[in-house]
């Protein structure tokens, strides 16, 4: 069951440590579902419409980008996956007014940027050869390139194509980097960002 980050929750994290706590649930490691549950439970539970105090809102969102981080360097999410969810905290940072202030600096557009950028699956050369070489592979596809039939009724076998799964990682942070583009200060993060940007539609 995914977290609902209510005090209790908190009170155990802030006294033990997120990575002690972690580890103490979960011995042997979440599932991906748990993470990304997780992640959503966080994010509903800052909703601007909630009546959270600005200072509870900000304890969780640094307690998520905590969990956040612990499961990027133990393997237990994908990278991609980890910057997706940074980037969509640092956004999620923006919605209040006042402005949240003293977050750390990871969860600001510009730290959430740079993080991004600096994991980026692929570089932007790569990106766009990958993407011609899956649109040449949909308008010509080989033999096996869709799932089999089996006259049986059956259902068979069938590997997932991998191919192209650092591309899709790609378009999936790109995506979210929409969200705080234009809120980025730091001069060399928002170049960094807009040379990302401007090859999104050539994907």
């Amino acid at each position: 069951m995914e977290i609902e980050f209510e005090d209790k929750e908190l009170r155990e994290m802030s006294d033990i440590g997120v990575a002690e706590w972690f580890h103490k649930r979960f011995p042997s490691g979440a599932s991906l579902h748990w993470w990304v549950s997780t992640f959503e439970s966080l994010e509903t539970s800052l909703s601007p419409v909630r009546d959270v105090p600005s200072e509870k809102r900000r304890e969780r969102l640094v307690v998520g980008m905590q969990l956040l981080t612990l499961a990027v360097q133990e393997g237990e999410i994908e990278t991609s996956l980890g910057a997706y969810w940074l980037i969509r905290f640092a956004a999620l940072s923006l919605r209040f007014d006042p402005p949240m202030d003293e977050l750390p600096d990871q969860l600001t557009p510009d730290g959430a940027a740079k993080w991004a950028i600096d994991n980026m699956p692929l570089s932007r050369e790569q990106a766009l050869a990958d993407s011609a070489e899956r649109e040449a592979q949909y308008e010509n596809p080989p033999k096996d390139f869709y799932a089999p039939v089996d006259v049986t009724g059956e259902v068979p076998e069938f590997a997932p194509d991998t191919r192209f799964a650092a591309l899709r990682e790609t378009e999936m942070i790109l995506s979210a980097l929409v969200w705080i583009s234009g809120h980025l200060s730091d001069t060399d993060t928002r170049g960094k960002v807009q040379e990302w940007l401007d090859i999104r539609q050539s994907l």
